[in-house]
Protein backbone atom coordinates (compact mmCIF):
# COMPACT_ATOMS: atom_id res chain seq x y z
CA UNK A 1 0.00 0.00 0.00
CA UNK A 2 1.39 3.38 -0.98
CA UNK A 3 1.74 5.82 1.85
CA UNK A 4 -0.14 9.09 1.34
CA UNK A 5 1.74 12.33 1.47
CA UNK A 6 0.46 14.93 3.89
CA UNK A 7 1.46 18.27 2.32
CA UNK A 8 1.25 21.47 4.32
CA UNK A 9 0.10 19.77 7.48
CA UNK A 10 -0.26 21.47 10.82
CA UNK A 11 -1.10 19.01 13.55
CA UNK A 12 -2.71 19.29 16.94
CA UNK A 13 -2.49 16.41 19.41
CA UNK A 14 -5.29 15.96 21.93
CA UNK A 15 -4.42 12.93 24.04
CA UNK A 16 -4.94 9.86 21.80
CA UNK A 17 -6.99 11.89 19.34
CA UNK A 18 -5.81 13.85 16.31
CA UNK A 19 -7.36 17.32 16.45
CA UNK A 20 -9.29 19.28 13.88
CA UNK A 21 -6.50 21.61 12.73
CA UNK A 22 -4.54 19.03 10.71
CA UNK A 23 -4.42 18.91 6.93
CA UNK A 24 -5.23 15.34 5.90
CA UNK A 25 -6.24 16.24 2.36
CA UNK A 26 -3.83 13.67 0.90
CA UNK A 27 -5.39 10.81 2.85
CA UNK A 28 -7.77 8.22 1.39
CA UNK A 29 -10.68 7.53 3.75
CA UNK A 30 -12.66 4.28 3.46
CA UNK A 31 -16.33 3.87 4.38
CA UNK A 32 -18.04 0.69 5.41
CA UNK A 33 -20.28 -0.97 2.83
CA UNK A 34 -22.86 -1.18 5.64
CA UNK A 35 -23.27 2.59 5.87
CA UNK A 36 -26.77 4.02 5.88
CA UNK A 37 -28.37 7.27 4.76
CA UNK A 38 -26.51 7.36 1.44
CA UNK A 39 -23.14 7.17 3.13
CA UNK A 40 -23.77 10.04 5.55
CA UNK A 41 -24.13 7.91 8.69
CA UNK A 42 -20.79 6.21 8.72
CA UNK A 43 -17.44 5.91 10.38
CA UNK A 44 -14.47 6.21 8.03
CA UNK A 45 -10.97 4.79 8.45
CA UNK A 46 -7.61 5.78 6.95
CA UNK A 47 -4.06 4.49 7.32
CA UNK A 48 -1.34 7.14 7.43
CA UNK A 49 2.40 7.08 8.08
CA UNK A 50 3.18 7.58 11.75
CA UNK A 51 4.57 11.03 12.32
CA UNK A 52 5.95 12.41 15.56
CA UNK A 53 4.18 15.70 14.86
CA UNK A 54 0.90 13.85 14.27
CA UNK A 55 1.04 11.56 17.29
CA UNK A 56 4.12 12.00 19.50
CA UNK A 57 2.72 9.47 21.98
CA UNK A 58 2.91 6.74 19.30
CA UNK A 59 6.54 7.19 18.17
CA UNK A 60 7.13 3.43 17.97
CA UNK A 61 4.50 3.01 15.23
CA UNK A 62 5.14 2.83 11.47
CA UNK A 63 1.53 3.55 10.58
CA UNK A 64 -1.51 4.96 12.31
CA UNK A 65 -5.14 4.01 11.79
CA UNK A 66 -7.35 7.09 12.00
CA UNK A 67 -11.12 7.04 12.51
CA UNK A 68 -13.54 9.87 11.73
CA UNK A 69 -17.26 10.54 11.65
CA UNK A 70 -18.47 11.07 8.07
CA UNK A 71 -20.87 13.75 9.27
CA UNK A 72 -17.99 15.68 10.86
CA UNK A 73 -14.88 15.02 8.72
CA UNK A 74 -12.99 17.95 10.25
CA UNK A 75 -13.64 16.80 13.81
CA UNK A 76 -11.33 14.83 16.11
CA UNK A 77 -9.92 11.53 14.89
CA UNK A 78 -8.89 8.77 17.30
CA UNK A 79 -5.53 7.27 16.30
CA UNK A 80 -4.53 3.62 16.75
CA UNK A 81 -1.13 2.02 16.15
CA UNK A 82 -0.51 -1.39 14.51
CA UNK A 83 -1.03 -3.27 17.79
CA UNK A 84 -4.04 -1.32 19.03
CA UNK A 85 -6.03 -1.53 15.78
CA UNK A 86 -6.35 -5.37 15.64
CA UNK A 87 -7.27 -5.41 19.34
CA UNK A 88 -10.01 -2.82 18.74
CA UNK A 89 -11.37 -4.59 15.63
CA UNK A 90 -11.29 -7.92 17.47
CA UNK A 91 -13.34 -6.41 20.29
CA UNK A 92 -15.87 -5.07 17.78
CA UNK A 93 -16.15 -8.46 16.07
CA UNK A 94 -16.53 -10.20 19.43
CA UNK A 95 -19.38 -7.87 20.44
CA UNK A 96 -17.46 -6.23 23.29
CA UNK A 97 -18.76 -2.79 22.28
CA UNK A 98 -22.37 -3.68 21.56
CA UNK A 99 -24.80 -1.29 23.28
CA UNK A 100 -26.16 -3.97 25.61
CA UNK A 101 -22.63 -4.81 26.80
CA UNK A 102 -21.65 -1.17 27.24
CA UNK A 103 -24.73 -0.45 29.36
CA UNK A 104 -23.91 -3.23 31.86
Amino acid sequence: MARPSLPGRTFLRLGGVIGASEDLSGVTWRKSSRTGNGGADCVEVAIVPADVALAPHKTDADELYLVRDSKNPDGPKPAFNEREWPAFIGGVKDGEFDPTVLRD
